[in-house]
């Protein structure tokens, strides 16, 4: 892979290793296509950069500086009219019952705690915050339409557990690097597919 994004992006070291690599972003946003979007733990928006060129986008995430660099990204893009920003907690039923959507995209942190010496946790209340309690809250709020990106780490028995589902599994030269998992009218059918990136620009 060249580069993960065709713009020199705002983000510290956390937010660029955790963004979603452009490429992959656009192949999400078309398959979702022109519907209204809530996109939870938002980071520093560069999946709401591609959802925005199809959609509109609200995108919540509870850390004032990925909203700062979000906010300079989505400019960056020229996508700032059709999102609409909010700082606060995914958790908080009462923001999400406000929020009237289509589908939810959700990518809360995967990234493990230094002590444990691996970069991915596995299981899904490891996540911050976590899955199993954020897709419950979002299935029951809001929309079953659910859309997760997922550590390549994560146990896909616990995945499976929380509902039927389909599961993609992103490869990027040849290398499995995350998975996203559909749930509800989102589903195409397929329990599994991969898909593969090799050596493009992203």
């Amino acid at each position: 892979m060249k580069n993960k994004f065709s713009k020199k992006i705002y983000a510290d070291k956390d937010g660029y290793k955790m963004g979603c690599p452009e490429v992959v972003a656009k192949h999400i946003a078309k398959r979702l296509g022109s519907v209204d979007i809530l996109d939870l733990c938002c980071g520093v928006g560069m999946n709401t950069v591609q959802f925005a060129k199809h959609s509109k986008v609200v995108a919540i995430d509870k850390s004032k500086k990925r909203l700062i660099d979000a906010k300079k990204n989505v400019k960056l893009y020229g996508v700032e009219k059709n999102i609409k920003f909010i700082q606060g907690d995914v958790l908080d039923k009462n923001l999400l019952k406000s929020v009237k959507t289509d589908v939810v995209y959700m990518d809360p942190d995967w990234a493990a705690p230094k002590t444990l010496k691996i970069d991915w946790v596995f299981n899904i209340d490891e996540t911050q915050p976590p899955l199993d309690k954020l897709y419950k809250l979002v299935k029951e709020t809001v929309t079953p339409n659910i859309v997760v990106r997922i550590s390549k780490n994560v146990d896909l028995h616990q995945i499976r557990n929380l509902d039927d589902c389909e599961i993609e599994n992103i490869y990027i030269d040849d290398e499995l690097k995350f998975r996203f998992v559909y749930f509800g009218s989102l589903m195409k059918g397929k329990e599994q597919n991969d898909l593969r990136f090799n050596g493009e620009w992203i």
